[in-house]
């Protein structure tokens, strides 16, 4: 199953419609990292194996210097 880690500018509303398309989801404010920095999102992701979910990718490509990664998902429109 995937799972994926909604960033800040993602509705969390799309937690409960991802998880009746099969798909776990989380938001990052539920997680306790509203505000954080990306990287501190982005080490959250690795650890319990979320794919990132982000309108702004640019920040988080700059981080894809690991190995493995469970994934980094951009969307341009976020509404």
């Amino acid at each position: 199953m995937i799972r994926l880690l909604l960033d800040e500018h993602i509705s969390p509303s799309l937690v409960g419609k991802l998880a009746l398309m099969g798909a776990f989801a989380q938001s990052v404010p539920h997680a306790g990292l509203a505000g954080r920095a990306d990287r501190e999102i982005w080490k959250y992701a690795l650890d319990h194996d979320f794919a990132v979910v982000t309108t702004n990718a640019r920040d988080f490509i700059e981080m894809l210097n690991v190995d493995v990664y469970p994934g980094l998902i951009y969307c341009a429109r976020a509404d």
